[in-house]
């Protein structure tokens, strides 16, 4: 992964929602380790999958069936398409990637019901403006088939049991991750959530 995005845009551009390649190959690994095993039977996605280097390894390094990406700025989206499909041919792997290029807060009903059968929803949501913020949190909460929800910057910072967010009542805080990231010689939390686990009656 790191030879096959050597030279693709890393540093992030001055804007909300739009940054590249900040979460280093070691940071997608030490995500990995952690969260349960990837399956054939599962599908990765990613919200603001920028240059594709996240979905590119989840492929590259677990055995999960699809990884889909989802990103809005088109030479982002263009240029992680290119990068994979030029080298799907040295990693096969590669071929379970899909990229679409979409804006999470006004996605097509073919992407949306492309994305609904994912189990693992990840998203470096630090710079997203308020409106993607949401959207986010309106997926996570209403996509049945998601199991884990791993993002750069916490949904909801004063998450309670009683909590009256959508996505507090569906989600519950698991672990925070480690996470070694571009912008920073310091490590960067991730937030891994699973979903509430209701009483037994």
């Amino acid at each position: 992964v790191s030879s096959l995005y050597a030279s693709a845009l890393r540093q992030p551009v001055h804007a909300p929602d739009c940054h590249a390649g900040e979460i280093s190959p070691t940071g997608v690994s030490a995500i990995l380790a952690v969260i349960p095993t990837l399956t054939i039977a599962e599908t990765f996605v990613e919200f603001g999958s920028g240059i594709g280097n996240v979905v590119a390894q989840v492929a590259l390094e677990t055995c999960v069936g699809r990884c889909i990406g989802i990103e809005f700025q088109d030479n982002l989206a263009n240029m992680s398409k290119l990068l994979i499909r030029g080298a799907r041919v040295d990693f096969p792997n590669l071929s379970k990637v899909t990229i679409h290029e979409a804006d999470l807060r006004a996605m097509s009903p073919a992407v949306r019901e492309d994305i609904d059968g994912g189990s693992v929803l990840f998203a470096n949501n630090i710079v997203f403006e308020p409106t993607s913020f949401a959207a986010l949190e309106d997926f996570a909460s209403s996509a049945a088939g998601l199991v884990h929800v791993v993002v750069m910057a916490t949904i909801c910072g004063g998450h309670r049991p009683t909590c009256p967010r959508n996505f507090c009542s569906v989600w519950t805080p698991r672990q925070r991750i480690d996470v070694q990231v571009s912008w920073s010689s310091q490590l960067h939390h991730a937030y891994w959530y699973t979903r509430v686990v209701e009483p037994y009656i």
